[in-house]
């Protein structure tokens, strides 16, 4: 438990000074109580004497006081939004450069195997949905809690020409709206190696929109600059190109990260899964020492009423 305002818990110094005068006041009543009777003579001046419940009113109401003040500091208590808020879409680029073998066992074949390093670190209310893009984007899988439906969209991804990272990001905002997921815990991640060159929208377009829609992306540049693939008889060079791909996360308060091997990949896929869960929120739970201070007092009023026909 922590506090918005720790200072005013200096406050609770009073409660102890309370205690303190009620017990001088009690010995002081003792004290009167000697001097007018002896004590032999107590049994027949008061014969029902109220003994431990005297001190029930004052005991509560002292707690009372310090319930109060302790809510007067604001505690804020941590709780867990995992189960609420935590949507992701993966988004997968499917061109043929993912082909390439540069990444063991091929780029395509490391993507699939971090992103399911990646479910496994998300918690099992945790929705997550499926987008692959080359020239076309498609959506393999709505956010879904179904693991399965999850792991059979990863397989389905096919490699064709093109890379179209634009629509891509807007495919992947339109299904996170469609989810209706919640706007805290919501993200996009973007595995591509290549610069993006189809489409009709621009990816710092698309990025500037999915801010604007509360999404934040996070990018993985994958791949080395010795990166090939076959073309006919030809080797082409397929370098990864990751200064757009540093520019979405930046517009949108994502990430980037820089995956070379199998072994960054799955790193920054952890590392994503991390950032992405909301994990805890504070919230204000003044209300409930408030709350009890007054139930406190209240209780303590009551049984002085009944007991000794006063207040406290």
């Amino acid at each position: 438990m922590t506090f918005a305002e720790p200072r005013l818990l200096l406050t609770l110094a009073v409660v102890p000074l309370v205690v303190l005068a009620y017990v001088l006041a009690a010995r002081r009543s003792r004290g009167r109580a000697a001097a007018a009777a002896a004590p032999g003579l107590w049994p027949n001046l008061m014969p029902r004497r109220p003994g431990w419940r005297r001190h029930v009113a004052p005991v509560l109401t002292a707690l009372a006081i310090a319930l109060l003040l302790v809510g007067l500091a604001r505690p804020q208590m941590a709780l867990s939004q995992d189960r609420i808020e935590t949507t992701v879409v993966l988004t997968i680029d499917a061109s043929r450069s993912m082909a390439a073998t540069d990444v063991q066992p091929s780029r395509i074949e490391a993507a699939r195997s971090a992103a399911r390093e990646l479910l496994s670190g998300l918690p099992d209310t945790a929705k997550v949905g499926v987008v692959s893009f080359s020239r076309e984007v498609r959506v393999l899988a709505a956010p879904t809690d179904d693991r399965q439906a999850v792991a059979d969209a990863l397989a389905g991804v096919s490699l064709s020409g093109g890379t179209a990272l634009g629509d891509a990001i807007d495919r992947a905002v339109a299904s996170l709206k469609g989810a209706n997921a919640p706007a805290q815990g919501r993200a996009i991640v973007v595995i591509s190696d290549g610069k993006s060159t189809e489409g009709q929208t621009a990816p710092l377009a698309a990025a500037r929109a999915a801010k604007a829609a509360g999404v934040r992306v996070f990018t993985v540049s994958l791949g080395t600059a010795s990166g090939v693939v076959k073309q006919g008889a030809k080797q082409v060079a397929v370098p990864p190109d990751p200064t757009t791909l540093q520019r979405v996360a930046s517009l949108t308060g994502g990430r980037f990260y820089r995956a070379a091997d199998a072994a960054a990949l799955r790193s920054a896929y952890r590392q994503i899964g991390g950032a992405v869960r909301p994990g805890r929120k504070r919230q204000d739970v003044s209300f409930a020492f408030v709350a009890g201070a007054g139930a406190l007092a209240v209780a303590g009023s009551l049984l002085s009423l009944v007991w000794f026909r006063r207040l406290v």
